[in-house]
Parts: C-alpha cells; sequence; structure tokens
C-alpha cells in the first residue's frame, strides 16, 4: 500500500469518537442492571429458558457475526481507499454491536434486589433460575462484555490511532498498515474465543455450571506449585554451592519425605478435578439436580479453596529444608486438616445429588463405579494427608 493514499480525517475522527464511548461504556461494571425476578412459577422458568435459548442460537451467533464483520471493515485497505459510504458503515456497525451486546445483558435476569440468601437455600426446584444459576451466568457475562468488550474497543481505538499517526506521517504508512492485518487478526481470534466461553455457560445445568467453574478456576496452579516443590529435592544440575535448595548430609532422608508427601497430596487433589471437571454429563432428562444454591456455591468453590489450602505448602516445605530449618509442623498441619475438611462435603453431594443423575455408559452402572471411585480416591487422600503430618512432624525430631 502506498503511503500517499488519504484517510479522511473527519470520518476517522467520527470512528475513533464511537470506539471511545463503546470503551467507556462497557469499560467495567455495567451502568444498566438488569431486570429482577419476582415470579418464580413454571411458566416463568420456562420463558427464562426460552430466553436462554435465543441467547445461545441468536444474540450470540449475531455477536460473532458482527465481530467478524466490524474487523473486516477495519481493514486498513478498505479504510484507506473506501469512500465516505465506508465510514458510516462502521459507524452503523458499532451502532447494531452496542444494541447488541446491550440486549445479551437484558437477557440475563438480575436477583441483587432479592433476598438472595433466604432464596439460596430454598431454590432447589427453581432449575434454571436458581441464584447460582443466575449468578454464575450473569458473572460470566460481566467479565466478558463489561471487562473484555470494554477492552477490545480500546485496541480499536489504538489501531484508529495508529492509522491516523501513519497518514500524518508517510513515513509510519507502511510499516503500521502492515502491522494492522496481525494485530486485527489476533482481536478476532480472541474476541471470538471469549464470545465460545459465553456461549458454553448459557443454557447449561447446574452440574455442568460446577464444572465450568472448576474449569476455568486458576487449578493451572497446582502444577506450579507441584514444580515448586520438585525443585527443591532433584539435585539434577545443581550443587549445594550454587543451589541453596539443595538437599544433602543427614538432612536429606527427612527433607524427602516431607517434600514427597507434599507432593502426592497435590496430585491426588488436582486427580479429582480432572476426573469430574470434563465428562459425566447429567442426565439431560433430568437436567438439574435436587442441589440448592449454597449447596452449589460450596461445591463450585472446591478448585479455588483447595489451591488457597495448597499454595503455602511450597514455601513451608522450603523453609523446612533450607538453611533455618525452620519449625513449619503446626502451619502445615493445620493447612492438610483443613484441606480434608473442606474436600468432604464437596464429596457427600457429589455421591447424594450429582451420581445419581449421571447416565450409565455402555450398559455399566456409573454409578456404581463413581461412588467406588470416589471412596478409594478419599482413603488414598486421607492417607497421603496423614503421611505429610506425620512427615512434618518427624522432619521436626530429627532437626531437634
Amino acid at each position: 500500500m502506498s503511503s500517499a493514499s488519504t484517510l479522511p480525517g473527519n470520518n476517522i475522527d467520527l470512528v475513533m469518537e464511537g470506539f471511545r464511548r463503546l470503551n467507556y461504556d462497557f469499560d467495567g461494571a455495567p451502568d444498566r442492571p438488569a431486570s429482577s425476578i419476582s415470579d418464580f412459577s413454571i411458566d416463568r422458568i420456562n420463558i427464562y429458558k426460552d430466553d436462554q435459548n435465543e441467547l445461545k442460537s441468536g444474540l450470540l451467533p449475531l455477536l460473532r457475526q458482527q465481530i467478524l464483520t466490524f474487523l473486516s471493515a477495519l481493514d486498513p485497505s478498505a479504510l484507506y481507499e473506501e469512500s465516505d459510504a465506508h465510514f458510516e458503515y462502521i459507524l452503523q456497525i458499532q451502532s447494531d454491536l452496542e444494541d447488541t451486546l446491550w440486549d445479551i445483558n437484558s437477557t440475563v435476569v438480575g436477583v441483587r434486589n432479592l433476598d438472595s440468601e433466604d432464596l439460596s437455600t430454598n431454590d432447589h426446584h427453581l432449575e434454571v433460575i436458581k441464584v447460582f444459576v443466575l449468578f454464575t451466568l450473569e458473572d460470566k457475562l460481566n467479565c466478558i462484555i463489561f471487562r473484555y468488550f470494554g477492552g477490545f474497543f480500546g485496541d480499536c481505538w489504538h489501531l484508529s490511532e495508529e492509522l491516523r499517526l501513519s497518514e500524518q506521517d508517510p513515513s509510519r504508512s507502511d510499516r503500521d498498515i502492515a502491522d494492522e492485518p496481525v494485530q486485527l487478526a489476533e482481536l478476532k481470534a480472541e474476541a471470538l474465543a471469549w464470545i465460545e466461553r459465553l456461549i458454553e455457560y448459557v443454557n447449561r445445568s447446574d452440574w455442568d455450571l460446577v464444572q465450568l467453574v472448576w474449569r476455568d478456576s486458576p487449578m493451572e496452579s497446582i502444577n506450579q506449585l507441584l514444580s515448586r516443590v520438585q525443585i527443591l529435592i532433584n539435585p539434577i544440575g545443581t550443587t549445594a554451592n550454587n543451589d541453596e535448595h539443595f538437599i544433602s548430609g543427614a538432612r536429606r532422608e527427612p527433607a524427602l519425605r516431607l517434600a514427597q508427601s507434599v507432593i502426592s497430596l497435590m496430585k491426588l487433589s488436582r486427580l479429582l478435578f480432572d476426573k469430574l471437571s470434563t465428562g459425566y454429563r447429567v442426565n439431560r432428562r433430568s437436567s438439574f439436580t435436587n442441589m440448592c444454591s449454597n449447596q452449589l456455591e460450596l461445591l463450585s468453590g472446591l478448585s479455588v479453596s483447595v489451591e488457597l489450602k495448597l499454595a503455602p505448602l511450597p514455601h513451608l516445605v522450603k523453609l523446612a529444608i533450607g538453611p533455618s530449618e525452620a519449625i513449619v509442623g503446626p502451619e502445615v498441619v493445620q493447612l492438610v486438616e483443613g484441606l480434608l475438611n473442606r474436600f468432604q462435603p464437596s464429596l457427600l453431594l457429589i455421591v447424594s445429588y450429582v451420581i445419581p443423575i449421571i447416565p450409565d455408559t455402555n450398559g455399566l452402572s456409573t454409578h456404581t463405579y463413581l461412588t467406588a471411585w470416589l471412596t478409594d480416591w478419599n482413603n488414598t487422600l486421607h492417607v497421603a494427608a496423614n503421611n505429610v503430618i506425620k512427615a512434618a512432624k518427624s522432619f521436626e525430631s530429627h532437626l531437634v
């Protein structure tokens, strides 16, 4: 593209002003509150199901198509070559996008004006309008529409600003125009990925949402925690002189027991989420569980709670085996016991409410298999937890 091409100044200013407005409107919490539920009848549940179907099959696919059209219209060759009508076209797409985003927001029924604390203990029969289901979808929608898309429009503004600067400084044009298709492709890929994530959350059962929350929560950090412990006991390529974490001499055996027992506990914790967060969809004929929202909140929050219990352990192991030989047994015991106490009510909920409505597979009893698997896993978890506690105490006894 020759830098001699002209970008109409007034038109690009209008486009940039549109981006600024959209960035302001969608960067943060929504200014327009969602409507509130006052009717909890079967008819209202069916109406909301229809709304969710429209969101999944109508509004979100429309948003996807508008994003594709919008980014195509921002191609630099079109901006430099097309007539004023092209900029009017962009302004119209900006307006259409704004309307679609607000329409999506309005389909999510708000429960903020209700006494949701009381309702959340007695909404097991409300299916798609359980407090947990509404809050989860609303939180995901707000995260995407009022955080991601705010930034998306800000990025579009910056791209337009680059084009305007290129027009003012011809020496920049060829470079910036060459870079913009790459930036547009990145914006498109990210925007479509966010839309697909939102589609995943729409019209799902309560157990489906728990699985999605587990998958989207920072469970990957458990892998990082594992690596931090493993490096403490792996002397490959290190020496006592250049690696402060290297363990040698009489302290090595008890230190290895402590670190390895922590590694086993972390792997077992991760295994539960790996097992239950993929597959094991509930029976579509009885899509929703009989759990009320406070039980669902307890279950969905399990992954983050477990991560928080595990997170301090690598540092405590490092303190215990380091030069200071710190006494960390009481802290380790408290964390491990807290971890066990956090797992138990969630396991009970899974066995009582989720497993009974998961369909059998190929004539095999999924109920029997999962119940047995969870029992074995729970027993193994307690063994691993006791090993951590014993290792921490025995290591301190050795130090004394």
